[in-house]
């Protein structure tokens, strides 16, 4: 029997779980908490705390791989057990943001769900289909399109308003979603965009950072979707969660900001 499709796998654990949080694990060596070593194996304490402690209102964690990448072979090795840290019903979602020509590709694929085990993946779409083809040939594993993100300088390139080159992506990612596997990253510091991507690809889900530090409005993003609820939603926020706290501490304060944003989801929702 073939596996479930991706974006059914989302659609339940936000169904059933009523979690949308989206857990970023961007590790920073120098924001460790009291009592926690600044180097790969304390990293790894961290990663487990912080897993443990935010689980049962997680969706999803999405460990940016080059914060582990730059603690070296430690960090490799650590980003290949995280998939034994998180429970069977959450997501992982390795933020790499991949895009190169297809037969590279193939072997970041190969790599991101044959190494690390990851359920989903970010993808860049500026070299096209051939560059993301390979993160969508199993239908259970998802690629997050990088459509409408929160940097400040992406208008740069994806353009503003209604003739926006980030709507020509939420378009063509909608003809490549044969899988049910392919969603879009759209980011909170542009809520008025969201809705236009929300007209343009009405089916597929919603990888949304930005929330918190980056300025992004949880209300404001929200009431985008409350007229066309997305097909799956992830809402992510990173140091927000991770550095709640730099005391011995830390891991009561990341829960509960945790919780609070996935009851303030839901309540919005």
């Amino acid at each position: 029997m073939p596996e479930q499709p991706f974006t059914e796998r989302l659609q339940q654990i936000n169904q059933n779980r009523h979690a949308y949080v989206s857990v970023g694990l961007d590790i920073d060596l120098e924001r460790m908490p009291d009592g926690v070593a600044a180097d790969a194996a304390g990293a790894k304490t961290f990663v487990r705390t912080i897993i443990d402690a935010t689980a049962e209102h997680a969706a999803a964690y999405k460990p940016n791989v080059a914060f582990f990448f730059s603690l070296g072979v430690a960090g490799f090795d650590l980003l290949s057990r995280l998939h034994t840290f998180i429970p069977p019903d959450t997501l992982l979602i390795g933020d790499g943001k991949w895009g190169d020509i297809g037969n590279t590709a193939e072997r970041y694929a190969t790599m991101a769900f044959d190494e690390f085990q990851f359920d989903a993946v970010t993808v860049n779409p500026y070299m096209g289909i051939d560059a993301i083809e390979p993160f969508l040939t199993e239908p259970s594993r998802g690629a997050f399109v990088l459509c409408r993100t929160s940097n400040p300088s992406s208008p740069d390139l994806q353009g503003d308003g209604e003739n926006a080159v980030f709507l020509r992506v939420a378009a063509l990612a909608m003809s490549w979603n044969r899988r049910g596997n392919c969603g879009l990253v759209v980011g909170a510091t542009h809520p008025g965009d969201l809705g236009l991507v929300r007209e343009t690809a009405p089916d597929l889900p919603l990888l949304i950072p930005g929330i918190g530090a980056q300025g992004g409005d949880l209300e404001v993003c929200l009431r985008e979707l409350t007229q066309r609820p997305p097909a799956g939603l992830l809402i992510n926020s990173s140091r927000g969660i991770l550095y709640a706290s730099p005391n011995s501490d830390y891991s009561h304060h990341s829960a509960a900001a945790a919780a609070q944003l996935n009851q303030a989801i839901q309540r919005l929702m």
